[in-house]
């Protein structure tokens, strides 16, 4: 039953609004079965929860309430160019990812208005190759900066355990002058490493991040403590000097790429690694 409504949604035209009284129906149906159903526009080829279909074809998207613990992952999306052959063979396939009998052909769908983008295998070699290099770099990227950052401090961190080989030591130590700094610059050290060794184990990622939420706040302090060390013109004169940096403020400074990338990693400490995403 659930295959032929499938089935029966690949030809819908939808206006503005929200799913029609109809497919909310099957809506509630399907999520109670742990699926989601979206209204999907073939001609800019994304998911819309309101659709102001125009002369554009809409379809509709399948997908799995919880995707990481589907077997599938994605059920759907049940989209095609309407009449083209391989609409059927999409129809089928999903039914069998949904482990259900699919005993329907796929209707014909019909449409108003200029037909919808080609399918990608009509697509120019150049806009074939620029979606599997995107998909190479939404495959891998990821993993690759989780792993970046953690050989950063792993490599920052070992630097400083021995005494005069850190560019950043008499940065650092005249940071923290209500501190003993022959305590505090090993400390420090030995705290960088341990947040890189944790981000290249992911299941200890989020101590990782913890441990780099906490060292963050203090690597701006010289902007605080030694502004004139952070600028090249201080006290400042002009507006335009606050963007003045020395070489020891640029050092500060380019830590807001690393907080960047500690929230894309942690973005991802719910979810699970996949061949379409590797994490």
């Amino acid at each position: 039953v659930l295959a032929l409504a499938l089935a029966a949604l690949a030809g819908c035209t939808l206006g503005l609004g929200p799913l029609p009284a109809d497919v909310e129906a099957l809506a509630d149906d399907l999520e109670r079965r742990g699926l989601r159903l979206t209204p999907y526009d073939a001609a800019y080829d994304r998911a819309f929860d309101s659709v102001d279909a125009g002369a554009h074809v809409v379809t509709y998207e399948v997908t799995a309430l919880d995707a990481e613990r589907a077997p599938g992952g994605v059920v759907g999306p049940l989209v095609g160019r309407p009449g083209s052959r391989g609409l059927e063979a999409r129809f089928a396939r999903a039914a069998r990812s949904l482990r259900r009998p699919f005993a329907a052909r796929a209707p014909r769908a019909r449409h108003r208005g200029p037909v919808p983008p080609p399918p990608m295998a009509a697509l120019t070699a150049l806009d074939r190759l620029d979606d599997q290099i995107a998909r190479t770099l939404r495959r891998h990227g990821v993993r690759l900066l989780r792993w970046a950052i953690g050989v950063v401090f792993v490599w920052f961190g070992a630097l400083k355990l021995v005494p005069g080989l850190s560019p950043a030591e008499a940065l650092v130590r005249s940071t923290v002058p209500f501190v003993d700094p022959d305590l505090f610059y090993p400390v420090l050290a030995v705290w960088e490493i341990l947040i890189g060794l944790l981000l290249l184990v992911r299941p200890a990622v989020r101590g990782a991040l913890f441990l780099l939420a906490l060292q963050m706040p203090g690597t701006f302090l010289p902007f605080v403590v030694l502004p004139a060390v952070c600028f090249s013109q201080w006290p400042f004169t002009s507006p335009l000097d606050v963007f003045a940096l020395t070489l020891e403020g640029q050092y500060i400074v380019k830590n807001i790429v690393l907080v960047a990338a500690g929230i894309v990693v942690g973005g991802t400490v719910r979810r699970r690694s996949s061949a379409e995403q590797r994490l």
